[in-house]
């Protein structure tokens, strides 16, 4: 159902996009880097129009993404400038995956392939291809994520909800995890493997959440809301920033946000205590470091409450809240912890 549900998606962007092809009289695969004003609780700071696309990646000189609905790979300079196209790789009848750059040659996720292919950046020539992993249907699996690891390429199998470790050279799997958890688009992030999580209640539409990966165990350490980011089919981590797809069909592009850098997530010992948790008037947070920020997400992605107390300890009004549950994130200088709590 989820796929059916991505699809939709996919084909209605899709037909909209046709007539989204200019950018202030432009055309848009030609549009150089405009700012733009940050949508609500974000803080945006560059961004290109690239209409239809899924995965991200860059090589220290240009972005790369895949232009679902013309099976093309798009390359974009470091200012936003279009600097060329290759071909997706495949049979496919859209070009949808992650893709990733190994310091040499690109790696790209054909999600209804279900094929890892290595290709040259230069022409889009195919050096290797493997299948991937998959129990979903032969005839489409659901195979995404694409982060090249030191010879390893991760990837995603997302109705499935397994994360798996593949080796470059012989395209055999070496780890295979059940996490539970839809993610899509995957990337190395100074050195830690971060997934884009599709995630849900029963209560609430999609929000989405960067998840950091245990690399020996598939377990979770660390979950980074992500109110800023609408509907993302691709991350990387170019210059110091988190670059995602984002937006709707009149807005997406790919965005450089200033402030979602994945930071150090709290040792044990100086986690920071919440309770009650279920709560019915107040939350309270008792921190062993002071507290820079905190900041309180509805499962929509809003911000609908935010403090800076400086200072270990501070008490949240929650009698107003819906009923529900809500994302709490607590940060220091320079570490962050993300708390789920319930309002009774």
């Amino acid at each position: 159902m989820m796929k059916q549900n991505y699809l939709f998606v996919f084909l209605l962007l899709s037909f909209v996009a046709g007539a989204q092809q200019y950018v202030s009289g432009v055309p848009a695969h030609t549009a150089n880097v405009a700012i733009v004003e940050p949508p609500d609780n974000c803080e945006t700071d560059e961004f290109f129009l690239a209409n239809i696309i899924a995965g991200l990646t860059f090589d220290g000189t240009y972005f790369y993404t895949c232009k679902m609905v013309l099976r093309e790979i798009y390359k974009y300079d470091s200012n936003g400038a279009f600097s060329g196209s290759i071909p997706f790789p495949g049979v496919s009848l859209e070009g949808a995956g992650d893709l990733d750059f190994d310091g040499t040659n690109l790696w790209v996720v054909a999600e209804q392939d279900g094929i890892l292919y290595k290709i040259s950046p230069q022409d889009g020539a195919v050096l290797a291809s493997f299948p991937l992993p998959s129990s979903s249907s032969t005839f489409d699996p659901n195979n995404f994520g694409c982060a090249y690891d030191n010879g390893y390429i991760w990837s995603t199998e997302y109705l499935d909800e397994t994360l798996v470790q593949i080796d470059a050279a012989t395209g055999s799997v070496v780890n295979s995890f059940a996490i539970n958890r839809r993610v899509l688009p995957l990337k190395i992030i100074n050195g830690d493997l971060y997934g884009l999580e599709f995630a849900s209640n029963e209560e609430t539409d999609n929000f989405m959440q960067l998840v950091k990966f245990d690399k020996t165990t598939g377990d979770v350490l660390q979950e980074i809301p992500l109110p800023c980011i609408e509907y993302s089919l691709g991350i990387t981590w170019a210059n110091n920033h988190l670059w995602s797809i984002s937006g709707n069909s009149e807005t997406r592009g790919v965005y450089r946000f200033a402030n979602l850098l994945p930071v150090r997530e709290f040792g044990l010992q100086h986690r920071a205590k919440v309770f009650p948790n279920p709560a019915h008037d107040i939350v309270s947070v008792n921190s062993p470091q002071t507290i820079y920020s905190i900041a309180v997400f509805n499962l929509s992605g809003s911000k609908i409450y935010e403090a800076h107390p400086l200072g270990k300890n501070h008490t949240i009004d929650v009698s107003a809240f819906q009923k529900g549950m809500y994302l709490l994130q607590i940060a220091t200088t320079d570490a962050t912890q993300t708390e789920k709590i319930i309002v009774k």
